[in-house]
């Protein structure tokens, strides 16, 4: 921490407090990064819970979007999911989440990091 201090008052001179500065920015850094790290796993688990019925309405919403994004890439609605290739199962997984994901913005929601409690500081 005084090392820190010491940058921030090498790069602002006559700061009146570089050790509460560095602690402030630091905190900030490891929230910031925090929340970075659990998001994706966080969104991966919400998403991929199928029994959800949130998620279930979202993509409920969007299959008329979902249809026509896939149509547009020239997807095969009659073939049978066994006999997709894996880019199309791709299209048709990707598809859905961007799906789900413009359904939940739509909604005034959001299917990404899912606390919704105040920082406690700032």
């Amino acid at each position: 921490m005084e090392r820190a201090a010491k940058a921030a008052l090498d790069f602002a001179p006559g700061l009146s407090n570089p050790r509460g500065v560095a602690m402030a920015a630091i905190s900030a850094w490891i929230i910031s990064r925090s929340m970075q790290c659990a998001a994706p796993r966080i969104d991966a688990e919400l998403l991929f819970n199928i029994s959800d019925a949130r998620i279930r309405g979202f993509v409920e919403a969007a299959l008329p979007n979902i249809a026509s994004t896939l149509m547009a890439q020239g997807f095969d609605f009659n073939l049978p999911f066994g006999a997709l290739a894996k880019e199309q199962v791709i299209d048709f997984i990707a598809a859905g989440i961007v799906g789900a994901q413009e359904a939940a913005v739509a909604a005034n929601e959001s299917l990404g990091f899912p606390f919704d409690d105040e920082v406690p500081f700032g």
